[in-house]
Order: C-alpha cells, then structure tokens, then sequence
C-alpha cells in the first residue's frame, strides 16, 4: 500500500505519459483554461479567462507552426488544459506568485491515445518580482510574464505528449 501511494504522489508531482509511439504534427485551436480566485473587487486589474487563454492559444499555436508540428488535416489532435488560480495577499488587490497546472492529451480519431499531466506549480517572481507584489505594482503585465513562462514549460510537455523527447520516451512503460 505504501508504495501504491509513493508511486500516486511520484506521478502527480513528475507527470505521467502514456503511450510511446511518435506523432508527426497535430490538429490545435485552443486552450482550455479554468480560472480560480478572481477577486471581482479588481477584476479589471487582470486579465480575463477569455484574455489569458487567448494568449496560452496563440503561444501554442504559434510555437506548433514554428516547429512543424502544427497540420489541420492530422489524425491526431492535442487538446490542451490549464488550471490557473490566482493567490491574492490577504484582502489586497496585490496578486502573490499564481498556482496553476496542465493536462496535455493527445486523441487520435477522437479517441485519447496518451496524455501528459503536471501537479500545481507556483511561478516564482524573483526578488524584483517579489518587490513589486509588495509595491501592489503587479497587474497585467506581472499575468503575461507568468502566461509566457508557463507556454514555456508547455512546449517542453506537449514534445513529451507527442513523443519528439526522447528523454521522456524512454519512460515510458509499455
């Protein structure tokens, strides 16, 4: 049972793939995002849901493009989703460092043929960061620094989904 559980938690925090065989390009359009935390008081300080996915999507999009990877046509689509909530220092409108995390799945013919998970991570400001947060100086500009930072990572777990890492192939259980 203990090993049952440290294998749960060892895949939560590190990503699961499933499936091993290499996908040459995917079908794409959008980013599924889910939004927690908005405090309405100060909305308008951040970026919308529809906002913030917009620019997941087009960062995606446009990173498939670049690499090849991107065919309307493929058999295979990659759906992306991403958790993001916002951390509010006390009852402030000051955003402290965002959790958020994504599942990344590939279907082929509509059917999921392996997917790629991460737990929630927290995006680290850095010191200057950190003295903005206290100087309430962190609104949308802060929301797409952390939006780049996370389409990123993404690209690094959308190249294990599909199968073009090769570190992550050979992890895969078959």
């Amino acid at each position: 049972m203990k090993n049952l559980i440290l294998a749960v938690v060892a895949l939560f925090f590190a990503g699961c793939v499933t499936g091993y065989s290499r996908v040459e390009n995917v079908r794409f359009s959008k980013v599924n995002l889910s939004l927690d935390n908005i405090n309405k008081q100060h909305a308008n300080k951040y970026q919308t849901r529809e906002e913030m996915a917009n620019g997941f999507s087009v960062c995606i999009a446009n990173w498939l493009k670049e690499q090849n990877l991107l065919n309307q046509n493929s058999q295979y689509e990659l759906n992306v989703y991403i958790s993001y909530q916002r951390r509010f220092e006390g009852s402030s409108s000051r955003l402290g460092p965002p959790k958020y995390s994504g599942s990344f799945i590939v279907l082929k013919d509509g059917k999921p043929e392996r997917s790629v998970s991460t737990g929630p991570m927290a995006y680290n400001p850095g010191y200057v960061g950190d003295l903005k947060s206290m100087a309430n100086q962190n609104g949308r500009k802060f929301e797409d620094i952390i939006t780049a930072s996370f389409c990123d990572y993404a690209k690094g777990k959308i190249l294990d989904v599909i199968g073009k890492n090769e570190d992550a192939l050979d992890t895969v259980e078959r």
